[in-house]
């Protein structure tokens, strides 16, 4: 019998633990981006993957440039970001906002050379390729 309790209480402690930790695996409310995973080949950014993360960070991987994490703060289908790079040799590209339709991305950025806002369409991956 005093087992049978300890085997009880040992449960209840491990669902109570599972039921009070945080985790990020579900979805933030009203974060249309939140755990999303997005790529694109159009030039002239070339090859690029954007992956919206836990406690609104973000990362931008590529290829041909180095990479980095940011944040972001999002409202309905509109994305803004701090600190979002790509060092293409020397040339560094500012990831500025992105706007959500359905499984379509509308990535807009600056770079060195033309702080004029550009645009690179992405689409959405359902898992790492």
């Amino acid at each position: 019998m005093k087992r049978t309790t300890l085997r009880c209480l040992a449960i209840i402690h491990i669902m109570a633990a599972a039921l009070l930790s945080t985790s990020c695996i579900y979805d933030e409310p009203d974060d249309r981006f939140y755990r999303t995973l997005w790529t694109s080949e159009e030039e002239p950014l070339g090859k690029i993957t954007l992956e919206f993360l836990c406690d609104n960070q973000i990362s931008v991987l590529s290829p041909d440039a180095a990479g980095a994490f940011g944040t972001y703060e999002s409202n309905g289908s509109q994305a803004w970001f701090e600190g979002l790079t790509l060092t293409y040799d020397g040339l560094q590209v500012t990831l500025l906002s992105a706007r959500r339709n359905g499984d379509t991305l509308i990535l807009t950025w600056s770079s060195d050379l033309s702080p004029a806002p550009s645009t690179t369409s992405m689409h959405r991956l359902s898992a790492y390729e």
